[in-house]
């Protein structure tokens, strides 16, 4: 699939570095960060719409649930971190066979302690029915939902250019030039798609943050558990193998003639630091 527009929001790994690199080819490197930086400043303090947001963070779950990939604890964090803050967007059955599971439990034990004292009894309800009620709006009462972040505005604008300028190197070290095809074509540019509404573009950054934490945190975690001396486009490997789970066309996406022990030093960036600065991007607040 490939795209002409920037607002198209990636759904994979593949997809949202694609994203970075076509953000930083088109010149929008700065202005991306700015513009994350004002869409932290007015989405903590719940005045402005951040549902493209949600939505972005809902295709991110169901990508990082996907078998192969839902096994990593990155993976766990970050759809543990969606479901809690989902106030809104769409439900899956997983999400809804979990609460079901949750209420069951509290009926048993409800019932197990039936002797106790009728006010006892109805703090339990209360709470159950808020539990039921955590991701239901009111129709008339959109719901108000933020962001947050402990960085301060310089930090949140450096977080965001350094993963652009990070990302896109990683992009040229693992793509096969001649074949690799971009999910976003040469119209997908900064100043035609994001520059007429940068907050936009800023919410879809935020919203694939943390699928970049948790798919860096396994590509790095997979690369140092395969034997250098295989190909990284060799898919009986597990590199091979993570990158067509990653939205990758191995045969013709990835450099087939690069070994793992070379491709090590391309992920040597991802270090604790740059992946925590990416899980602060994310703007996770608890419910």
């Amino acid at each position: 699939m490939v795209y002409n527009s920037l607002v198209t929001a990636p759904s994979d790994m593949k997809e949202a570095i694609d994203w970075m690199a076509a953000v930083k080819a088109t010149g929008g490197a700065h202005s991306l960060a700015e513009a994350v930086a004002h869409l932290f400043h007015v989405g903590s303090k719940g005045g402005y719409d951040l549902g493209l947001i949600e939505e972005v963070r809902h295709h991110v779950k169901l990508f990082l649930q996907k078998p192969g990939l839902k096994e990593h604890a990155a993976s766990r964090q970050i759809i543990k971190k969606i479901v809690e803050t989902c106030i809104k967007f769409i439900r899956t059955t997983d999400d809804d066979n979990a609460e079901e599971e949750k209420a069951k439990s509290k009926r048993r034990l409800r019932r197990k302690h039936r002797k106790k004292s009728r006010k006892k009894q109805s703090e339990a309800d209360e709470k159950l029915a808020e539990d039921h009620k955590k991701y239901e709006v009111a129709p008339d009462k959109p719901p108000v939902y933020i962001i947050s972040s402990k960085l301060t505005e310089d930090e949140i604008k450096k977080g965001v250019q350094d993963s652009l300028e990070k990302f896109d190197t990683l992009l040229k070290k693992i793509r096969k030039g001649q074949t690799y095809v971009p999910t976003y074509s040469t119209a997908a540019e900064w100043e035609r798609c994001c520059a007429p509404d940068p907050l936009i573009c800023a919410q879809i950054f935020v919203g694939i943050a943390p699928l970049l934490y948790a798919t860096s945190r396994m590509l790095r975690y997979v690369t140092t558990f395969t034997s250098g001396i295989y190909k990284i486009a060799d898919e009986s490997k597990k590199l091979g193998q993570f990158f067509r789970l990653a939205g990758y066309n191995v045969e013709s996406d990835i450099n087939a003639r690069k070994t793992v022990d070379i491709f090590r030093f391309n992920v040597n960036f991802i270090t604790e630091d740059f992946a925590m600065r990416l899980n602060e991007l994310s703007g996770f607040v608890k419910i």
